[in-house]
Order: structure tokens, then sequence, then C-alpha cells
């Protein structure tokens, strides 16, 4: 791929009236919520390579993708992609040539900090497509953004409920405590779930904290736990402070990561859900014949070694399908849980919400 950096005034914030919409969203991903992306750097893909070619060529002459895709994900990383099999898909050419076959001749991805930025971009029309965590994906569409659900490529994001140093040893004693969380995220859903559990949980006390600054908070003694995930979550343990809880304890809490394709991009080219279906299936099964480079790759973009991405990220965490009746079910708690927080005040069906090829 072909590097192009973009100028980050071309992702400036929309109108006021956006602004407003996106408060509450957060970010997601499979990554690091604090990791420091940059809003608008863009990686785009020069021409596929010379010997792409459609599998079928009368299915290519039948179907006519438009030449751009823009695609939005969260993270920041020097091959600016994301990671799963969609990242792994674009980096060995799996996906990119098979969109190639079909009129593809421009793929751009662009790296955001959070949920709340990609959904900017993806309302305002500067995205085609976005990957990131069910929460800010869902806050979204109930605020009436046009998007429909392509697939959930994973739906177990682990998440790390840390203490401070020389404070409380489990869950149960943060009662009366100093919780934060970053709201309106896949942490939040986690943090509220397991204090519920306790018995414990006071929505109105539990503290708002970007997942940048929950390091730093739990050093200075500011708060008693904070929730955080994927390799910063472990770097931090490392260091000493103490792990209360995590996901992986309570499936059921764990976030997921969707795609999402705006509905116009999808009039364009109404068969997208079908090919990038097969694509990634195609990226899957290609990644699970070389584990120990697929490792290397995402520590490449996340920045840990591969001994914490096998840990924060293993391959079986990938979804194999679009989607399972229990993913689905898993939107819809994730769904109740903003509607009962107040945090989106529009129900809708999550089963409309699907895409589907024409």
């Amino acid at each position: 791929m072909k590097i192009l950096n973009r100028n980050r005034q071309r992702f400036l914030p929309l109108v006021a009236g956006i602004a407003m919409l996106l408060l509450v969203q957060a970010c997601g991903n499979s990554g690091n919520l604090n990791s420091p992306a940059g809003n608008g750097q863009a990686v785009s893909s020069a021409a596929p390579s010379a010997t792409a070619a459609p599998e079928n060529a009368a299915a290519a002459e039948t179907l006519k993708a438009p030449a751009e895709l823009r695609i939005g994900y969260i993270g920041n990383n020097k091959k600016n992609l994301p990671g799963g099999a969609e990242g792994w898909g674009f980096s060995n050419g799996i996906i990119t040539d098979g969109l190639a076959g079909l009129g593809v001749a421009n793929i751009t991805f662009v790296g955001f900090n959070g949920g709340s930025d990609l959904n900017e971009a993806l309302i305002g029309g500067r995205l085609d497509i976005g990957i990131y965590g069910d929460t800010p994906a869902i806050s979204a569409r109930s605020r009436g953004a046009k998007t429909k659900l392509v697939g959930q490529p994973s739906n177990s994001i682990i998440i790390y409920l840390i203490g401070k140093k020389d404070g409380v040893s489990s869950v149960a004693e943060l009662k009366g405590k100093k919780v934060a969380t970053q709201k309106g995220s896949v942490l939040h859903r986690y943090t509220a779930g397991i204090l519920a559990k306790e018995g414990i949980f006071e929505p109105d006390k539990l503290l708002q904290l970007n997942a940048s600054d929950v390091e730093s908070a739990l050093a200075r003694g500011d708060i008693d736990a904070g929730s955080l995930n994927g390799g910063t979550a472990l770097s931090v343990i490392a260091k000493g402070y103490p792990e209360l809880d995590n996901s992986s304890n309570n499936p059921s809490l764990s976030g997921s990561l969707v795609t999402v394709a705006s509905e116009e991009y999808l009039s364009e080219f109404p068969e997208f859900p079908k090919v990038w279906t097969e694509l990634r299936a195609k990226a899957l099964a290609d990644l699970k014949t070389q584990p120990d480079a697929y490792y290397d790759f995402l520590s490449e973009i996340n920045g840990f070694e591969p001994e914490i991405v096998k840990q924060t990220d293993p391959i079986e965490n990938i979804a194999e399908s679009s989607y399972t009746d229990a993913s689905l079910q898993q939107l819809e708690d994730v769904k109740k849980f903003l509607l009962d927080e107040k945090l989106i005040e529009e129900d809708f069906d999550i089963k409309e919400w699907i895409a589907q090829s024409s």
C-alpha cells in the first residue's frame, strides 16, 4: 500500500448540531481505547496488484463497485490498518485484490481517536465503512445515523477492571469507592455490569474518565479503580496495579466490534455485504494457517509484543461468521444498557439494522 498523509483539517468537526448528537459516544475497538490515534491520517492503496482479477469474470461484469472505498477504524499505526481478518486481508492483498476485480481502484483507511469521531465522519459522508465498537455504533444508529450493520468481526473484547496500588483487592470492596470509566464505550457497559453483579452499582457515582487518563489517575490515587482494554491494560497490570476482574470471567459483559456501512454506499453497491463477508472469510482462513505471522502483524499495528497481543486479541476471538444468535443478543444487551442509562432515547430493531445484499 502507498502511504498518503492527508491534512487533518479534512476531518474537522461538522456543524454544532452534530456535535451534540455525538456527545455520549465513545471509542470501541479490539485494540486500545487510549491509543494516540490521529483523526484523519489516511492510507490509500495504490492500484491493486497487476494480477488482481475476479475469480468469476461473469460475476465481475454483473457486479460493479464504486471506484473509491473509504474505511474508518479506531487506532493509529504506521501501517494504518485495523487488526483482525480485515486488516490482515488488506495487508496481504486478499481483500484488496478481490475488490479490485469489482472495480475498486482506491481504498483509503482513516484512523480515529474514538467512536464519536468516526461517527462524525460517517454521518458527514466522509466514510463509507466503519469498523469499531458496538456501543458508539448503536448510539449513532439510535440517533438517526443512516448506517447498516454488515457484520461483527469480534464479539469478545476483553476488558479489565484495575485497582490502584495498595488499595482494594476485589470488586466487592469497591462499594463506596471512586470507580472511573470512559462513558458511552464498551468499557462503560462492562464496568457498570460488574459493579451491578456485586450489588454495588450507583450510576451517579460512576466517574467519567477517558481511558488514556486511567493509569495516571490510579497512580495519583484520584480513583480506586478504572477500566482498560488491550495491551495497555496488561502493561498497567504488569506495573503492579491489581487486576480486580476481567470480562473473560463475565463473557456477557464483553464488548464486540461491528462493521457498518453507510446506506448511501450500499445504494451504490448493494452486493457489498455479501462480497465483504466472502473476502473476509478468505482472509480469516489464510491467517489461521500462519498464526505467528498474524500475531507479528498485530504486534506491529498495536505496538505491543506478540505475547501480549496473543492474550488481548487471540485468533479464536475473531468471529467466523457475520452474526450468530448469541452475538445479535449481545447487541440487544448493549442497546438495552444504553437505553436504561439514558445514553440514547430512541429504540430500534437490531434485525432491521442488518444490511441485506440484493
